[in-house]
């Protein structure tokens, strides 16, 4: 199932949303701060505050140049609720972007 696995990743789709990403990141004034490097053998856990039942700033931010610059190879694989996963079209966007429903299986 997509919503755990995120079969419907598609990074060609990602690279062709990017104009419109970073005219987001432009129009919210985005500032990513990172407070020290990560280590490559670590795994980590990202918090975005706020956020809601669809992660939206998530989906978008990780594909700015800034997140690209600060951290490097990282892709924050974003959860949502599952009830996000049945609706047509935002579902379709979220996967398609790379995120998954919050459960033991899909965090790992």
């Amino acid at each position: 199932m997509p919503a755990q696995t995120g079969s419907r990743q598609d990074k060609s789709l990602q690279k062709a949303y990017s104009a419109v990403i970073e005219a987001t990141a432009r129009y919210f004034s985005l500032h990513l701060v990172r407070t020290e490097p990560l280590r490559p053998s670590h795994t980590y856990i990202f918090g975005f505050h706020p956020h809601g039942i669809i992660p939206m700033t998530v989906m978008w931010l990780q594909f700015t140049d800034q997140w690209r610059e600060l951290f490097p190879n990282v892709f924050a694989c974003p959860l949502s609720a599952s009830v996000v996963h049945y609706f047509p079209g935002i579902r379709d966007v979220i996967q398609v972007l790379g995120a998954r429903e919050v459960t033991r299986s899909s965090a790992r």
